[in-house]
């Protein structure tokens, strides 16, 4: 798999090519959504409120109003975001906005205040985090990845991952050193794209 940067998305996506849309969508699309989601919208307004959000940023790219060196693009899109979001809630017939109250905090108690912020920054740590393993996914053996996962991800204590997969603990820990040398490699890579 070759590893696409940020920077080479959008250098690509001035052009009508279809191909560097659906790359853009796969980094961005999920965040937006979850984002939605986790902030107290349906499925189906998430679904809605991700391709305005993603459409107005398209539109805005193309005109130019999007310059790297002003901004970092998770803010950028943070703002386009939350404001589709607004508009979206402004639109809504107000039993709709009554009906799905509960005790939980819902979206518009939390849409101003850190929260949301910070819902959106674990979204957006998240689609890194997964891009990169990806990458590494598609660079390292897979049972090192493999050992990595059970070691790193779910806990199993290196002598169990030792055991399961026929290897020495001290693989374990040699597999679970490179992997997070490349991990942080990469996340370096892609925030200094932004």
């Amino acid at each position: 798999m070759k590893w696409v940067t940020t920077t080479q998305i959008l250098d690509d996506l001035s052009s009508e090519n279809e191909q560097v849309w659906n790359e853009f969508n796969s980094y961005f699309y999920p965040v937006i959504f979850n984002f939605a989601r986790k902030t107290g919208f349906s499925d189906t307004d998430a679904e809605d409120i991700t391709q305005q959000s993603l459409l107005r940023f398209l539109k805005a790219f193309r005109e130019g109003k999007y310059i790297k060196d002003k901004g970092r693009l998770k803010s950028w899109l943070w703002g386009i975001a939350h404001n589709v979001m607004l508009d979206y809630r402004r639109h809504l017939p107000k039993e709709r906005l009554v009906k799905g109250k509960t005790e939980e905090t819902s979206f518009w108690d939390s849409l101003e205040d850190e929260h949301s912020q910070m819902t959106w920054n674990c979204e957006w740590r998240k689609m890194v985090l997964s891009k990169c393993l990806e990458q590494i996914a598609s660079q390292v053996d897979p049972k090192v990845l493999r050992t990595f996962e059970l070691y790193a991800f779910f806990g199993r204590p290196a002598e169990e991952v030792a055991q399961t997969l026929g290897i020495t603990a001290n693989a374990v820990y040699i597999a679970k050193t490179r992997v997070v040398a490349k991990l942080r490699e990469l996340v370096n890579q892609f925030e200094q794209d932004f």
